[in-house]
């Protein structure tokens, strides 16, 4: 049977733009032969703010380093053209110039660091450029010699609100990397973390999944493990997850034996967005909703701030609602059983079991 609960979780996260400047991460097309053409309307600002701009409007990712762009100015950006175009006429007078890029992923640095031409260039006989070097890993200790071969399962925004589910425990629970994990369903069985969300990686059990946000670790909502309780975190605040789903103890310690979930949120709201969702199970029982917003926007030259809120409903299921619940079968003790050496099994199989409470 499941329980009446209602959720209200609130989360406040803040990301400054002096460590890294990323657009949006949805991801571009890739194109072999003419590189595609972008609307451009980006007024002459700080390279902080400009570079983040004409991130969110190619659709891009670009990534630099805090001491490469801080204190310098770009250019003003407007009209129809490529990406590499309005790179190169925003970064002229800056010292700044692309390093590396894929076509989704561009990487900036200084000038006079760079040695070859983007990544995927027929014209260039170089690779990609060295410069800055960009580090993106779940610990503060960044180990140049681990490449690991262990898959990665990634859910991006649009797959999140395709789910319709409002948790995401939820989201994360249909994804045939997990296993049953401790939620709002189950959670009163064990007497303990009473309304908590616990993702079970593998089926290993949610102490040793980890949980990491941006990649950062964070503080257990468990009574007796380090698991992180999900249900503190609103999900239209997720732009993507990532789940690891090999072993990551080597790196990530104990607590990653069966992998490691990775919470990105997202940093390009720009204004209010609510949403709302409603429904019923195919019986028209179970009836559940919730409510989201997310308020967010710049704090001038210094970074940006997001807020979010949700808001979750769900009436009970008894578990005598469902006709399956009332068959099950149950070992109970053996009325045949005389003593332990009369060659009777102690306890029997019976089906059909009646489940009653009082």
């Amino acid at each position: 049977m499941t329980t009446k609960g209602k959720l209200f979780r609130v989360m406040l996260a803040t990301s400054t733009a002096f460590c890294a400047i990323a657009g949006v991460t949805a991801p571009a097309r890739s194109q072999v032969e003419a590189p595609p053409q972008k609307s451009f309307n980006i007024p002459a600002q700080s390279a902080v703010t400009g570079i983040s701009e004409l991130a969110r409007q190619a659709d891009v990712q670009i990534l630099a380093s805090e001491g490469v762009v801080r204190g310098k100015q770009t250019r003003a950006v407007s009209g129809t053209m490529t990406i590499d175009a309005a790179l190169r006429h925003m970064l002229a007078g800056t010292g700044l110039a692309v390093q590396a890029s894929d076509g989704r992923t561009f990487t900036l640095g200084r000038a006079g660091d760079v040695r070859g031409e983007s990544v995927g260039d027929s014209g260039s006989g170089q690779g990609p450029a060295r410069g800055d070097e960009i580090i993106v890993t779940g610990t503060r200790i960044a180990r140049k010699q681990y490449n690991s071969p262990a898959p990665v399962a990634v859910r991006t925004e649009k797959d999140i609100e395709r789910t319709g589910e409002s948790r995401i425990f939820d989201v994360l629970g249909q994804m045939p990397q997990f296993g049953v994990g401790d939620g709002p369903t189950n959670t009163q069985f064990y007497g303990q973390d009473v309304g908590g969300q616990f993702v079970n990686l593998r089926g290993l059990g949610a102490g040793r999944t980890l949980t990491v946000i941006d990649g950062q670790r964070r503080v257990s909502g468990a009574s007796a493990t380090s698991a992180v309780d999900l249900s503190s975190i609103p999900a239209n605040m997720v732009a993507r997850t990532e789940v690891v789903t090999g072993g990551a103890a080597a790196i990530y310690g104990a607590d990653a034996v069966s992998g490691v979930v990775n919470l990105l949120l997202r940093e390009d709201v720009d204004g209010l967005e609510l949403t709302m969702r409603q429904g019923l199970t195919s019986r028209g029982d179970a009836y559940s909703y919730s409510y989201g917003g997310l308020l967010g926007g710049a704090l001038g030259d210094r970074g940006r701030f997001t807020i979010g809120v949700s808001y979750n409903h769900d009436d009970e299921l008894p578990l005598k609602n469902r006709s399956w619940s009332k068959s099950w079968s149950q070992f109970g003790i053996n009325p045949a059983d005389t003593g332990p050496n009369d060659g009777i099994f102690d306890n029997k199989l019976y089906p059909n079991a009646r489940v009653r409470t009082c």
